[in-house]
């Protein structure tokens, strides 16, 4: 199954959220997954799919986009492993935050379900990357750090 992984920036508790995503992607019979490589959710997705010998695609937002500093070494290791690295538009300066919402409807155009991390009643790009997610009627699965729960959703 081909998923798309999104999240939050901010992590909590990364060890349970790697926990949590591995049981996902195994229990989702994922074969193939997309990662939009920001910082956080998308980077931790990378490495968990990795180490389990799960190809991924690096779905960048934009040509020139780059790591935070911190996450320099995490970045260079997704773009390193990924078995593609997609450019969804070929700016080489950040255009605008419309960008994140271009890329998130990229992956999801190309999934058959999605994996997210996402808090209990927060907004925001991740949260508009399910309903859209939703709205094309895919199934998929919520990692709720703050709730600390697993959501199957149909």
């Amino acid at each position: 199954m081909i998923v798309v992984g999104t999240g939050h920036r901010d992590l909590g508790d990364r060890n349970w959220i790697a926990d949590q995503m591995r049981r996902s992607l195994t229990e989702m019979g994922a074969s193939l997954l997309y990662v939009g490589m920001a910082s956080g959710a998308d980077l931790l997705m990378a490495k968990v799919a990795w180490s389990m010998g799960i190809p991924f695609i690096a779905a960048k937002p934009w040509a020139g986009h780059g790591p935070r500093r911190s996450d320099s070494y995490d970045y260079d290791r997704a773009i390193r492993f990924a078995q593609e690295v997609i450019n969804v538009t070929d700016y080489d300066h950040y255009p605008g935050a419309w960008v994140y919402e271009a890329r998130n409807r990229f992956m999801v155009d190309r999934a058959e379900a999605y994996l997210a991390v996402l808090e209990s009643n927060r907004r925001g790009g991740t949260f508009n990357c399910v309903n859209y997610a939703k709205a094309k009627r895919m199934s998929g699965r919520v990692i709720d750090p703050l709730m600390r729960e697993v959501r199957v959703e149909n």
